[in-house]
C-alpha cells in the first residue's frame, strides 16, 4: 500500500469509532501515518481495505495494526488448503505407508533385482518426502508416518485434534503473500475512494 493508501484506510478509522476529536499533535499523526505506512508496504491496496472493512465488524475499538493483520491472514488462510483436507491427504499417506511397511521383510525379488521390501521401503521414503511440510514436521519421521496409519480410532481422534491446532499454527505463521491476498481481496469496485481518486 501507498502512503496515500494507509491515510485513507486510517481516516476510515477515525471516522468509524470517532477518535478523530482526540487531539494529535502534526508529529503524531506523522509518525502514525509513516508506522502504518511502512508496516503496510507489500500489502496489495484492495486488500488492506478488505482487512479494514472485515476489522470494522469485529472491533469495538479503533483497528490496530494488529487487528488489521490479523484480519490479512485469516484472508490468506481462506485461500490455502483447510485442515480437513490436508488431514484427509496426511491419513491416507499413512495408511498406504502402513500398508508398505508390513512387505518390508518380504524377500521375493522383482524383475528390477530389488526385493519386494526394498521397494515398499522405497516407496515409503518417497511418500514420506512428498508430504506437505507442515504435515511432515507434524508426524516426524517416517516412523511416525507408519505409527498413523496403524492407529486406532481414538488415537487418530486426539491426534487429528492436534493437527488441526498445529496446522492452524502455521497457516498463521505463514508470511503474507501479496498474490494470494490479491485473490482473497473483493473486486477493487468495493474498495473505498482514496481521497482525490475520481471513478468515471
Amino acid at each position: 500500500m501507498t502512503a496515500k493508501e494507509v491515510q485513507a484506510i486510517m481516516m476510515q478509522n477515525l471516522a468509524m469509532y470517532r477518535v478523530g476529536e482526540k487531539t494529535f499533535t502534526e508529529e503524531q499523526a506523522a509518525t502514525q501515518l509513516a508506522t502504518w505506512a511502512d508496516a503496510l508496504k507489500d500489502i496489495p491496496a484492495q486488500a488492506g481495505f478488505v482487512a479494514m472493512q472485515r476489522a470494522f465488524t469485529v472491533c469495538r475499538f479503533p483497528v490496530t495494526l494488529a487487528d488489521l493483520f490479523t484480519q490479512l491472514r485469516r484472508m490468506q488462510s481462506g485461500q490455502l488448503p483447510t485442515s480437513a483436507e490436508q488431514w484427509a491427504e496426511l491419513l491416507q499417506a499413512a495408511r498406504e505407508a502402513a500398508r508398505d511397511a508390513d512387505r518390508y521383510w518380504y524377500t521375493a525379488e522383482t524383475k528390477s533385482g530389488k526385493t519386494q521390501g526394498q521397494i515398499a521401503r522405497e516407496r515409503n521414503k518417497s511418500r514420506f518426502d512428498a508430504l506437505h511440510p507442515m504435515a511432515r514436521g507434524f508426524v516426524g519421521s517416517l516412523g511416525g508416518l507408519v505409527d498413523l496409519g496403524n492407529a486406532d480410532d481414538m488415537t487418530l481422534k486426539y491426534t487429528r485434534r492436534d493437527f488441526d491446532k498445529a496446522y492452524c499454527e502455521y497457516t498463521d505463521s505463514l508470511p503474507l503473500d501479496a498474490a494470494i491476498l490479491n485473490r482473497a481481496a473483493l473486486p477493487v469496485g468495493n474498495a473505498p475512494q482514496l481521497p482525490g481518486e475520481r471513478r468515471g
